[in-house]
């Protein structure tokens, strides 16, 4: 996949490199800089282009980070330095964080839902208008047709992985299976007359537990598919699931009318936390030191203090004053540096959990790239890359390393305090 990202991936393995190499593209930059500032810089930078994917085609397929960036500082020929710094410069003036995707280059329609990267690397994305395959090249979008083995629903809202080569596809119209050898898809619909259907057609979440169990939530509760005999237990059917995930305990906690529900995957047992009005929970997400945190629909972010049994503000509040306290908080996921990235109807915010403030927050305004201020998705992948779905702007594209070498504008990094 990296292949067809030649920026992203010299950025990306750029964190590898010695300090003192580092030193060195930093005392040259001004000279390059300088070189290129006239009309050469464009026909130079399509040769970049075209030639990187033939400089690490060697090095692309097996090699660890380390020994990629060895082997790219080996090289006798000094055209590849020579580009990398090209590259940087180009970073450097324009200050862009994030790359983005909409229906100009292939992607089906421009508001993201979900995002998913699959055990082969490819990246999935949900729609309004289709579901999205991209392989780091181009788009192939899934739509339904009417035929028994297509997508039941172009309406698109969540995706899974099964296992390698089975996905699942919640939509706005039916539950599907897609099995990507045979490239068909197996519908399910709720029947009236069969409590061991999907509970609803209208599927707001998924999940693929640690024992590859699939959990489906809907407008009208919450189902377990039974492998065996291809057909769903009722778990709950209290009203509208919109966020499922299983914690480190191995539990698994939903979100259903205002309450957070914690049920033992064996037993079924579940603990409930109601919570007021004042409290509108909308996301849940655990940390890598396993604390639970809540994205609220007008309060900011929180997280769960389950032995007092309530809620505990985080501060959304920048040092010169700037307040995000009353943001809808809609997704989050941990960054390299171990702040929490949140998706708000503002933008992108970096909060440092550890020190309890927000150290950057990202706006459309700021010129850094990203495409709009509503963000309703964030997806972190195995490259710690971290894909921002928006409403109405595609998909934007954040590399930890794209800004590396811009150490004089600290505000541009997703860095601790």
């Amino acid at each position: 996949m990296f292949q067809s990202f030649p920026y992203m991936y010299l950025y990306s393995y750029s964190g590898y490199i010695t300090i003192t190499q580092v030193t060195f593209f930093v005392f040259s930059l001004d000279f390059v800089c300088e070189l290129l500032a006239n009309k050469l810089y464009l026909l130079l930078l399509k040769i970049f282009t075209f030639a990187v994917p033939f400089i690490t085609r060697d090095t692309v397929a097996g090699d660890t980070p380390a020994s990629f960036a060895t082997s790219l500082m080996l090289v006798n020929d000094p055209f590849p330095i020579f580009l990398l710094f090209i590259s940087i410069c180009r970073a450097q003036d324009n200050n862009i964080l994030f790359q983005n995707y909409n229906v100009s280059n292939g992607l089906s329609q421009n508001t993201v839902i979900r995002s998913l990267e699959d055990s082969n690397g490819v990246m999935w994305f949900c729609t309004r208008d289709g579901l999205n395959r991209f392989d780091g090249t181009e788009f192939e979008v899934f739509r339904a047709d009417g035929q028994p083995h297509s997508l039941s629903s172009s309406d698109v809202t969540t995706i899974i992985e099964e296992s390698p080569g089975v996905l699942w596809i919640g939509t706005h119209s039916g539950l599907n299976r897609y099995d990507v050898s045979s490239n068909t898809f197996t519908q399910y619909f709720h029947d009236p007359a069969n409590q061991y259907t999907i509970s609803d057609n209208c599927i707001k979440h998924l999940l693929c537990d640690n024992q590859k169990r699939i959990w489906v939530g809907s407008m009208k509760g919450l189902n377990l598919y039974n492998k065996e005999t291809d057909d769903f237990i009722p778990i709950s059917t209290n009203g509208s699931v919109f966020w499922l995930m299983q914690n480190s305990q191995n539990e698994i906690c939903y979100l259903i009318n205002n309450t957070l529900c914690i049920m033992n995957p064996v037993t079924y047992v579940t603990e409930r936390f109601q919570f007021g009005d004042e409290h509108k929970i909308y996301f849940l997400y655990e940390d890598n030191d396993k604390r639970l945190w809540v994205g609220m629909w007008d309060s900011g972010l929180k997280w769960f203090d389950r032995k007092n049994r309530k809620l505990v503000d985080a501060n959304l509040t920048m040092e010169n004053g700037k307040n995000f306290n009353n943001s809808q908080v809609n997704y989050i996921v941990e960054t390299l540096e171990g702040n929490l990235m949140l998706a708000t109807r503002e933008g992108v915010l970096i909060y440092d959990r550890q020190a309890n403030r927000l150290i950057n927050y990202y706006q459309r305004e700021q010129s850094c790239g990203l495409s709009e201020n509503t963000i309703i998705s964030l997806y972190r992948d195995k490259a710690n890359n971290i894909w921002i779905g928006t409403y109405g702007g595609g998909v934007n594209l954040y590399t930890p390393y794209s800004n590396f070498f811009i150490p004089h504008k600290p505000e541009y990094k997703l860095q601790k305090s």
